[in-house]
């Protein structure tokens, strides 16, 4: 005959795993119900930094919509000298997150998914950038109005200014295409859901 403690061990074990599924599903609903938008700050994603806003447009998918400040390096010649110049680049993008799942031993909630970003470079001499890869989201279980974010992957810099004859003396050492690595590390603040 089951031992009384055995007994009480499996009658625990479905209230256990139910209540980990509804909070999952209560954090998972504070960001794609009531916290569907968020400004974000980001250092990198193609510049040096960022401002920028997310809005959660369906169950799985985030818009995203940012301005970051991108610097150039150009070679002067014929003084041989290196410069940096700097331009505002808009960047758009979508990111693709999976429901996500609870640690309870860290108390976080933790979201995967995968992005894509386009981002054009408004500067004296202007430049093109695409990027996709890997996302995941971070979010303490307590307060899930902030978290912290990371991407990374390949990216695709296109600079459409070194094939213009009046630049040639700036184009030296200069591709037209450049393969990099996008990184970018974010910071979010989910504003509360609007009343109606």
């Amino acid at each position: 005959m089951p031992s009384r403690s055995l007994l009480l061990f499996l009658l625990w074990l479905p209230s256990s795993s139910l209540s980990l599924v509804q909070a999952q599903q209560t954090i998972s609903d504070s960001i794609s119900q009531s916290n569907r938008f968020a400004i974000q700050t980001s250092l990198g994603g193609g510049g040096i930094f960022g401002m920028g806003i997310k809005y959660q447009i369906g169950a799985k998918i985030v818009l995203h919509a940012a301005l970051h400040c991108r610097p150039i390096f150009i070679d002067v010649r014929p003084v041989d000298r290196e410069n940096m110049v700097f331009g505002v680049m808009p960047n758009l993008g979508l990111t693709f997150v999976s429901q996500g799942y609870l640690n309870r031993k860290q108390s976080r909630y933790w979201r995967h998914g995968m992005f894509t970003r386009f981002g054009r470079n408004f500067a004296l001499f202007p430049d093109n950038i695409l990027a996709a890869g890997w996302s995941v989201e971070s979010l303490k279980s307590t307060n899930s109005r902030r978290s912290f974010q990371l991407e990374l992957g390949p990216m695709l810099v296109y600079s459409p200014w070194v094939n213009q004859p009046k630049n040639e003396a700036f184009a030296v050492g200069t591709k037209v295409t450049v393969m990099g690595l996008f990184v970018k590390l974010a910071w979010n603040n989910y504003l509360a859901k609007r009343t109606e």
